[in-house]
């Protein structure tokens, strides 16, 4: 093995150690974090670093046009108040059930808080999914005064499975389904319900934690604070007016642009930025320019670095060691989750599954091979909050309501606990479905 290799994987690992006890230990932001992070990695590449932050900003282009086409229109149905209206209806149906089944009504509010979260994501792209809902699980949790955080880090998961739930529902599912020959259907047949039965545990263990939680704050859902909420959003639902212009403007091209990828995947960039110029444009004169700038200097800075830090260590000893851990193995099941779950978690889901997918094939090429590479990357991009989009999104979104912002820190203990539950129940379960013949 090489020596000078050997000691530049240690110290990217002692680095990025560094960042995460920057980030969870002394709180401080992913966004300062991750850029000096990176800025070191590219000191440590020296020679070679033009070539690597030239390729890795080629990549992180294609996505932060991806990210911006998504982000404004979702922002200009959020400003069009119909998130609210969303909010409000589902807000009162919370309240209606909790005042029918009081036992339940923790456990409905988190179940639908979640389901509803896998459905957007599986729908509209899991990131499409992180944006809608933030804002609307926030404001239902606020009314019927329940902490949000084990709510949020649970739809972070959510989106997730969402995204990994559907062909065409994630950026590392395209990959996939490209190099495998996968088609909607096997997705809906084959792993769907796997997930389906993951998010039912993952909402049994937030209901569980938010609850815990309740009873350490003295809070409890009486049902004079029920009946008063119920109807407060069914009078917010009548009572808010929508912006048409914006609920029109924001649909057609956030529906469009989703549309386009069932269409001509090819042609995603382009897409892209015309879903950018339609939006802008259809936006109040007075908004553009906001409108535009939807998403912060600090998305970006942090999305950049997160591209910059797993193109380095893709392509170090350390990424080598995980691929040579798949081909070792002979295409095994736990080894290719095990190894995506791993290098998802060290540099970015879409990154991971654009260099394991071909490796994997190439040595396992069954269905079974990439569940078992989809479930690592999709319990990987659950583990941290800088491993996957939704993640960032999930960050920025939520610190823009005082008290509620999940931060590297906050979310680490669950995200590290609950991915690694996935990790394993995703094992044996596609070992099963492998060994029982239904996977081709």
């Amino acid at each position: 093995m090489d020596q000078t290799a050997l000691i530049s994987a240690a110290v990217m690992l002692t680095v990025l150690a560094g960042g995460i006890v920057a980030m969870a230990g002394f709180r401080m932001s992913q966004a300062l974090v991750m850029p000096l992070v990176a800025a070191i990695f590219l000191v440590m590449s020296a020679g070679t670093a033009t070539a690597v932050i030239t390729q890795s900003l080629s990549e992180f282009a294609a996505v932060a046009l991806i990210f911006t086409a998504i982000a404004i229109p979702a922002h200009q149905l959020q400003r069009s108040h119909l998130f609210e209206q969303l909010g409000a209806r589902l807000g009162g149906l919370i309240g209606r059930v909790g005042l029918g089944f009081p036992r339940l009504e923790l456990l409905v509010l988190v179940g639908l808080a979640l389901g509803l979260t896998w459905l957007a994501a599986a729908l509209l792209h899991n990131i499409t999914g992180i944006f809608v809902m933030t804002p609307i699980l926030i404001a239902i949790c606020m009314s019927y005064g329940v902490p949000s955080r084990w709510v949020l880090c649970g739809a972070l998961v959510a989106s997730n499975l969402g995204g990994f739930s559907l062909a065409t529902a994630d950026t590392p599912n395209i990959i996939e389904s490209r190099t495998f020959g996968l088609a909607q259907m096997d997705f809906i047949r084959e792993i769907m319900p796997l997930n389906l039965g993951v998010l039912a545990l993952v909402a049994l263990i937030v209901a569980g934690l938010t609850a815990h939680d309740m009873r350490i704050q003295g809070r409890t859902l009486s049902d004079a604070v029920k009946t008063r909420e119920t109807v407060r959003w069914r009078r917010l639902a009548i009572e808010t007016q929508l912006d048409m212009r914006l609920v029109l403007v924001g649909l057609g091209v956030l529906g469009g642009f989703i549309l386009s990828q069932f269409i001509r995947r090819d042609l995603e960039v382009a897409a892209a930025a015309l879903a950018i110029f339609i939006a802008v444009a259809g936006d109040h004169k007075e908004k553009r320019l906001e409108s535009l700038f939807s998403l912060s200097p600090e998305v970006y800075g942090t999305l950049a670095s997160v591209f910059i830090i797993a193109h380095c260590i893709s392509h170090s000893l350390i990424g080598a060691m995980l691929e040579h851990m798949i081909r070792d193995s002979h295409g095994a099941i736990w080894a290719i989750a095990v190894s995506s779950y791993l290098g998802t978690s060290l540099t970015e889901a879409a990154s991971w599954a654009q260099a394991a997918a071909p490796i994997t094939y190439a040595v396992n090429g069954g269905h079974a091979a990439a569940w078992a590479l989809g479930a690592g990357i999709c319990a990987g991009s659950s583990s941290v909050l800088t491993a996957a989009s939704a993640g960032i999104i999930l960050w920025r979104e939520s610190q823009r309501t005082p008290g509620h912002g999940v931060s590297f820190s906050s979310y680490l203990p669950f995200g590290v606990g609950v991915s690694l539950l996935m990790l394993g129940l995703y094992i044996i379960a596609i070992g099963l479905l492998y060994a029982s013949g239904h996977a081709p």
